[in-house]
């Protein structure tokens, strides 16, 4: 990276995430941390692109939404132990 940066490339992480695997809290708080973990390792920012949004229903498609614009406490709240 630091080869890349010197270079004077401007350097991103894209993450593409299948939307079906953040359906679950427990997934989606995985996927999430994952990002930042990679993020701060690589020291550079990070992008989530979802996937296979198209083949989601209406059900679904609100669970996605709930999660992307909600907190981390709405999420934890969807995780049964």
């Amino acid at each position: 990276m630091d080869a890349l940066k010197q270079w004077n490339f401007n350097v991103c992480t894209v993450f593409l995430l299948d939307t079906h695997f953040l359906l679950d809290g427990t997934k989606f708080l995985a996927g999430a941390l994952t990002t930042l973990s990679t993020m701060i390792s690589l020291e550079t920012p990070a992008v989530n692109v979802l996937s296979k949004l198209d083949l989601l229903s209406a059900q679904e498609r609100e669970k996605i939404d709930a999660f992307l614009e909600g907190d981390a406490k709405s999420v934890l709240d969807t995780v049964s132990c």
